[in-house]
């Protein structure tokens, strides 16, 4: 995948999750302490979003800058078409359910593909993977003491 297509993918990502946590917020709405909890990680994700806009129009704009990234295109894909799965899923997910979804994807976007990313001359672009591992490592944080306050079973292969 070249750079400027994982660039565009890690900002689909964080697009992708903002707008799954919006979504949790309004459908747990009556659950004051679960819709705080998405409307926060959304927040998040959206200033996450707006990192990755920040390098993407580096990358365009400093065509002589060397920059090179790399993702795993297949994790990637898998990781949205996940999201968008369980954007269509009827009956809505119970809040366990939204709860699990969210720490799975955490646990993906920051071990499947961001962990894997290849970093070379560009200090920017190496800084930003770093805040948007570090942010999905506090989000996975949170959604677990969320669901262990909650007393919920949250079980996700890999993810601890």
């Amino acid at each position: 995948m070249d750079t400027m297509r994982a660039l565009q993918g890690l900002r689909q990502v964080e697009a992708d999750l903002e707008d799954l946590y919006s979504w949790f917020a309004e459908i747990f709405a009556a659950d004051r302490d679960a819709a705080e909890l998405f409307s926060r990680l959304s927040r998040e994700e959206r200033s996450h979003k707006v990192l990755v806009d920040h390098q993407i129009n580096l990358a365009e704009n400093h065509a002589g800058t060397e920059i090179d990234v790399e993702v795993d295109g297949e994790a990637l894909r898998q990781l949205l078409a996940d999201i968008r799965r369980l954007r269509e899923q009827e009956p809505h997910p119970s809040l366990s359910e939204a709860v699990s979804s969210a720490v799975m994807m955490e646990f993906v976007a920051d071990e499947a593909y961001l962990g894997r990313v290849v970093r070379t001359s560009s200090k920017s672009i190496e800084q930003m993977i770093d805040r948007l591992v570090d942010a999905g490592q506090q989000h996975h944080g949170r959604l677990k003491d969320f669901a262990k306050a909650r007393g919920m079973l949250i079980v996700v292969n890999g993810a601890s």
